[in-house]
């Protein structure tokens, strides 16, 4: 079987220096305690050997929902099925509502990052690609 024919609507929605990210339909969607969830909106990240970084911070830092992994069979890339984070990232929501946020927030924003930061780091992780573009709003809980 294809390994993309259970995926559709293929849009980039980011590129960065690790690799491609595409938001999909998944047809068949996900299971959970043997039960499939059916069709769901995800993200495809296609990159070659960062895997198991995500795996590991998965609990430790709410991380986004990971599904599953598969590997391209032309380009032997691993792609990670993800849960598609619709409220975009730190970047974009900087852009929006930087002048309608007060410093309070500003600053409440910061630590939220930096306990998840302290976080990985305890993993003896660095990230090493940090910024606004790689933080999802939603693990931020801004939106």
């Amino acid at each position: 079987m294809e390994i993309y024919s259970r995926f559709k609507d293929f849009k980039q929605i980011g590129k960065g220096r690790f690799g491609i990210i595409h938001y999909v339909r998944w047809i068949d969607g996900f299971i959970r305690e043997w039960e499939r969830y059916g069709k769901s909106e995800v993200a495809l990240k296609k990159f070659d050997n960062f895997m198991a970084i995500h795996l590991k911070t998965q609990d430790e830092v709410a991380s986004i929902q990971f599904y599953g992994i598969m590997q391209d069979p032309e380009t032997l890339s691993y792609i990670m099925v993800l849960k598609y984070a619709s409220d975009g990232n730190f970047q974009e929501y900087l852009k929006i509502n930087f002048n309608n946020i007060n410093w309070f927030q500003k600053l409440d924003n910061l630590y939220r990052l930096s306990l998840k930061l302290m976080n990985i780091h305890l993993l003896d992780i660095v990230h090493q690609d940090l910024h606004p573009g790689n933080i999802l709003s939603s693990i931020l809980n801004l939106c």
